[in-house]
């Protein structure tokens, strides 16, 4: 196998050095590379990465993601971050060529497509194997995951390029907002991303299920936490909090953060987790949320009537005989005399 991947890698080397592009030889020596990976896994990933490069993948990435992505599920047994860049370049740039290609040439028949299909096919191959791929590598994982939605966000969204910090389970993070309340129901996006984005927290919500997982899960929150800044990620990881008390305590600080309580991507997630998580929580934990939440009426102009609409928005989430605060109290009051 040593041999065989050495002179699998020789081949490519040459194919891509000759002054005449032949296609369909490129696609077979890196098949034939992806095959023999193992037989060096550095030296194949860094060869294969040439494929990354954003000249190369934008000239042939259309030909070249398939192979790979095909292969991508075993790929990430033995090299994890490989395959996570394999994922963050197909998913960091987008072929809009209409330029016809041949998915397959005979003298009497031929099945036509473009460069812009063959690419988002190759994206498909990457969305059907990313569940096997969190299996296999979890970080590199939630890495590319972070990525794709980043730069779809990005792309498509014009999510904001401020980042709003602050500090959750003991963690320093941030939210950037992208206007996710609006399309995150699979319409708006990337049907592959979207498909990505599926995958990770429906993982997320089967390792919640299994209590056998539990050390597991709470690390693999941690992570998110670390790495999330898109709001989209925020909604879906305070909707599970909304649903799974055991993730709602690991994140009970959420439902004081002023990063997420003001932000209008994660109003309706947060008023889920505030009903849920702030009967359970004992007097100091209701009396800190409380706080923050009146805290929303005294933002300054131009914010200030938009604060208060929100500070009353998240009262009425409150269970009247869970409330500690004098001024909670009193508002709340006020709202179901007015």
């Amino acid at each position: 196998m040593a041999q065989l991947g050495g002179l699998a890698r020789i081949v490519l080397e040459r194919v891509w050095t000759a002054e005449h592009r032949n296609s369909p030889w490129a696609k077979a020596a890196i098949k034939n590379v992806v095959t023999t990976f193992g037989s060096d896994s550095g030296a194949s990933a860094s060869l294969l990465r040439k494929a990354f490069e954003i000249d190369h993948l934008m000239q042939h990435g259309h030909e070249e993601l398939t192979p790979m992505a095909r292969d991508a599920s075993r790929l990430a047994r033995l090299a994890p971050e490989f395959v996570r860049d394999l994922y963050i370049a197909a998913f960091g740039w987008q072929e809009t060529s209409d330029d016809q290609t041949f998915l397959f040439q005979s003298r009497l028949n031929g099945f036509l497509s473009n460069r812009a299909q063959d690419y988002k096919h190759a994206r498909w191959e990457l969305a059907q194997r990313y569940g096997r791929f969190l299996e296999e590598g979890p970080a590199a994982a939630m890495q590319a995951l972070f990525s794709i939605i980043e730069a779809e966000c990005r792309l498509h969204h014009r999510a904001s390029a401020e980042v709003v910090p602050f500090d959750l389970a003991g963690i320093a993070t941030g939210i950037r907002e992208d206007h996710s309340h609006i399309w995150d129901t699979g319409w708006g996006m990337d049907e592959n991303a979207h498909a990505i984005l599926n995958q990770f927290f429906h993982y997320l919500q089967e390792c919640l299920e299994d209590p056998a997982r539990a050390e597991f899960t709470t690390a693999l929150v941690r992570y998110l936490i670390a790495g999330a800044r898109d709001a989209v990620l925020w909604r879906r990881l305070l909707d599970l909090a909304a649903r799974f008390p055991a993730l709602a305590q690991q994140i009970c600080d959420a439902a004081s953060a002023e990063a997420l309580l003001s932000a209008s991507d994660t109003e309706r997630p947060m008023y889920l987790l505030i009903e849920a998580l702030h009967p359970a929580s004992s007097r100091d934990e209701r009396e800190r949320i409380e706080n923050a939440i009146m805290e929303l009426g005294n933002l300054e102009e131009p914010r200030h009537r938009w604060g208060e609409h929100r500070r009353d928005t998240y009262l009425a989430a409150l269970h009247n005989d869970a409330v500690v605060t004098e001024q909670s109290r009193t508002r709340i009051d006020e709202l179901r005399g007015a």
